[in-house]
């Protein structure tokens, strides 16, 4: 599943610059792609950190509802289940009910001072100073098309690599992870 949403994240890059969005806008989508694989991995970010030693039970809400939505949702198949339909139509509402739930709680954590960008990538301004000691470069490979995101410290850019296919990249990654 991290594959999928790392390549999921990579796509969605690839397409914001085919269809001619920003290449902040693209390094935003590998951003959040990269919070998703985070979060499943169980890494605690410093926002939800800082968030539960100021508002211990806002926090408590928050990683309850997250934790909801990220609980599988597998269908029993019992024989005793006289309505199937309606069950699912019943899980399909809790979790969509979960997940405005959730929207409300970040939007309200947001409102905090000091986490109006929780859960949010870094600004454009942010990921400008992390290149003061040089360009930063983000090699974006999707199979819709290869780029160099390119962050220097006066602005960013996206670099076509038209010669980068990703069939060669898992090609090559495969001979790399070949024992000797």
């Amino acid at each position: 599943m991290l594959t999928e949403v790392a390549g999921l994240a990579s796509d969605a890059a690839a397409i914001a610059l085919i269809v001619a969005k920003s290449p902040y806008k693209a390094i935003q989508l590998l951003e959040r792609g990269r919070g998703i694989i985070a979060a499943s991995l169980n890494e605690l970010r410093a926002d939800v950190l800082n968030l539960q030693q100021k508002y211990p039970q806002l926090t408590q809400d928050y990683i309850s509802i997250r934790d909801q939505l990220d609980a599988p949702t597998a269908m029993t198949h019992r024989s005793d289940e006289l309505d199937l339909p309606a069950e699912v139509t019943r899980r399909v509402d809790q979790r969509h009910n979960a997940g405005q739930k959730l929207d409300q709680i970040i939007e309200d954590i947001r409102r905090l001072p000091g986490f109006e960008r929780f859960l949010l990538g870094p600004t454009e301004d942010k990921l400008k100073a992390a290149a003061a000691s040089g360009p930063v470069v983000v090699i974006n490979v999707s199979d819709y098309r290869c780029d160099g995101l390119i962050i220097e410290k006066h602005g960013l850019q996206a670099l076509r690599l038209p010669d980068l296919d990703s069939k060669d990249i898992r090609a090559r990654v495969k001979t790399l992870e070949k024992p000797e």
